[in-house]
């Protein structure tokens, strides 16, 4: 008799075959399958640094949002140019909305740990974008309107923190979902053993 090897994506053992009838696949032997992944129960916390369910779109919109607060936020006239945070703490106290939707991120990926607790803050999230990008525009808006008739151009910083708006609405819509289950190989069935 010959060796059972198993198909590397649905798992099913066969004798005597080198590929898989239903998915033409070489068969490996048991040790080299692929480790399946333990689908993730609602009530069950993640460890901090677990970029499943959304988490790392959250955690990159936060730190887009922080950085990029950080960064020149505007140019004009002979090479002039303002942080968000020269920019919030003299003229557009509304930007201070940027890096307070970082933080309020940033806080819930500290505390928003399982899946259920996790969907229960999406429409926040999204709110907490919008508000964000809402921000941004008023005070790009607001500068260009005060400036010089050649207008401003909008820096690394304003760039950075439109993209963590983007970010932040993308991570509304994935954050507490758990990943699909039989998907790839490595989370083939095993019902039937």
């Amino acid at each position: 008799m010959g060796a059972v090897k198993f198909c590397p994506f649905c798992r099913e053992p066969y004798e005597e075959l080198d590929r898989c009838p239903a998915h033409d696949l070489p068969l490996v032997p048991l040790g080299r399958l692929p480790k399946a992944v333990a689908p993730i129960a609602d009530d069950d916390p993640l460890p901090w640094l677990d970029p499943r369910g959304g988490r790392l779109w959250l955690l990159g919109a936060a730190a887009a949002l922080l950085v990029g607060f950080l960064l020149p936020l505007a140019s004009w006239g002979e090479g002039r140019s303002a942080t968000g945070l020269e920019v919030a703490g003299r003229r557009a106290a509304n930007f201070w909305a940027v890096p307070c939707v970082g933080a309020a991120f940033v806080s819930l990926l500290l505390r928003r740990r399982t899946l259920r607790q996790m969907r229960s803050v999406r429409i926040g999230i999204g709110v907490l974008a919008l508000l964000a990008a809402t921000s941004l525009g008023v005070t790009l808006w607001r500068m260009h309107r005060g400036a010089l008739p050649d207008g401003i151009v909008p820096g690394a910083g304003a760039w950075l923190v439109a993209v963590g708006c983007m970010l932040g609405i993308l991570a509304a819509l994935r954050y507490g979902v758990a990943p699909i289950r039989g998907r790839g190989p490595s989370s083939g069935s095993q019902e039937e053993s």
